[in-house]
């Protein structure tokens, strides 16, 4: 009978290179991840009122790694009409896609001057109904 050495993962060769090469990987892997960045500030550039829409067009300034970044703009109006949504970029980056959804479970944020102009509406609501 021959005697059959059992080696553990640590001393064979041919294990502990698959397990290197599972690690290598992973970690390449993590390092061009797709990240997300969020928006949450930006500037009007320009306005056109129509008839029945309107038409905003803002403008932000942000920079990305390289690998793919999905930019989420924030606090837009919820009435935006998908079809019309156009991004462009300057630079040496590429649009793939735009898309729109509304986060129903995100907590609003509201600014001072929003908080002051519904407190008031609610005093002369109450105003009203005595």
């Amino acid at each position: 009978m021959e005697n059959i050495k059992h080696l553990t993962p640590v001393q064979n060769p041919k294990i502990m290179k698959k397990i290197l090469f599972a690690f290598l990987l992973f970690n390449c892997h993590a390092a061009f991840a797709d990240s997300e960045k969020s928006i949450t500030k930006s500037d009007i550039k320009t306005v056109k009122i129509y008839l029945s829409v309107a038409q905003i067009e803002r403008s932000f300034n942000t920079s990305v790694e390289a690998g793919f970044t999905t930019l989420a703009v924030e606090n837009l109006s919820s009435q935006i009409d998908i079809s019309s949504i156009t991004a462009t970029i300057n630079g040496n980056a590429m649009v793939l896609s735009t898309s729109y959804e509304l986060d129903y479970i995100k907590e609003k944020r509201m600014t001072p001057q929003l908080k002051k102009l519904k407190d008031t509406l609610e005093i002369l609501t109450e105003n009203l109904n005595e």
